[in-house]
């Protein structure tokens, strides 16, 4: 008999403690579904971060780069001055983060006169700050072989 009624009494509390059991159990596989939307989210949300982090990257290299003069524009000056008498073998431009280093142009001049007179056409540039001719230069007559340095302004941009 003692055996019969505690058997009912166990089955009785099975059967009170079984909704609660689902219950728990449901709200424990919300919890984990939710979980895991957070991680989904959470690696979405650090993915596109990484993304615009790049994006902004990108977006300051660009803008400092439209800053600054294309090389192409300097060598379109520097072949618009040289004129008939100037014949430029080679420019060398070299661009840092604030700017132009000075310009190395180098070429040959038919005489002495032209290449002062293309020295002066560079000076009159309102974007070249000075122009270095050296005066070994102009040891020739004829057929000057020469090598100009010239400091452009890097405040502005042609």
């Amino acid at each position: 008999m003692w055996v019969i009624l505690i058997a009912v009494a166990l089955l009785l509390g099975a059967i009170l403690l079984f909704p609660v059991y689902v219950l728990v159990s449901s709200q424990v596989d919300a919890k984990e579904s939710a979980v895991t939307e957070a991680s989904l989210k959470v690696n979405n949300f650090q993915e596109v971060s990484q993304s615009l982090e790049e994006a902004s990257q990108l977006a300051k290299y660009a803008l400092r780069e439209s800053t600054l003069a294309n090389m192409s524009d300097y060598l379109t000056l520097f072949e618009s001055l040289q004129g008939p008498t100037i014949t430029i073998s080679s420019v060398e431009i070299i661009r840092q983060e604030r700017g132009i280093l000075p310009v190395l142009v180098l070429g040959v001049a038919r005489d002495r006169r032209g290449l002062a007179e293309f020295r002066d056409r560079l000076l009159a540039e309102p974007n070249v700050v000075s122009v270095d001719l050296p005066i070994s230069n102009l040891a020739s007559d004829r057929d000057i072989k020469f090598t100009i340095t010239v400091t452009v302004s890097n405040e502005t941009t042609l």
